[in-house]
């Protein structure tokens, strides 16, 4: 399964996604992964809505044949005192596995159950509590 980190997902004439390209099973704990300009082409698109001044609703999940995803405003995710990281300079963004597990639900659907911490590092004199660029903890089932 691919992990996804990003916006509009679900609408693929829209979406911008990092880390689409990785691959990860449950033997891919504590596998760090990092997106740049350099090394993933949705890197500028992601960074440019990290940065627009607006409340972006932004993404995590998985993806295989099908994507299971949720979303929130930015400001949630990072613990922003702003809507976004305006002005902030990017410079990259990284996804570490803590977990990821297969079962089946009572009903005998499948259920993925991740924790990934997704880090945006570069500079900028942008607020966020506590005082590190932020730090993204989620679970799906």
């Amino acid at each position: 399964m691919r992990p996804i980190f990003g916006y509009n997902i679900g609408d693929l004439a829209a979406q911008h996604v990092l880390f689409d390209g990785v691959w990860i099973d449950s033997t891919s704990t504590g596998l760090v992964v990092t997106a740049t300009a350099a090394t993933d082409t949705s890197f500028s698109s992601v960074v440019g809505q990290l940065t627009n001044g607006v409340d972006d609703n932004l993404g995590i999940g998985t993806c295989d044949l099908t994507c299971d995803w949720y979303g929130w405003p930015e400001s949630n995710w990072f613990n922003l005192t702003t809507h976004d990281f305006a002005p902030a300079s990017i410079t990259s963004i990284s996804l570490r596995v803590d977990v990821l597990h297969f079962g089946l639900a009572p009903l005998g659907e499948p259920i993925v159950y991740f924790h990934f911490t997704v880090t945006v590092y570069g500079t900028s004199t942008v607020p966020v509590v506590p005082r590190s660029w932020g730090r993204l903890k989620a679970l799906y089932r």
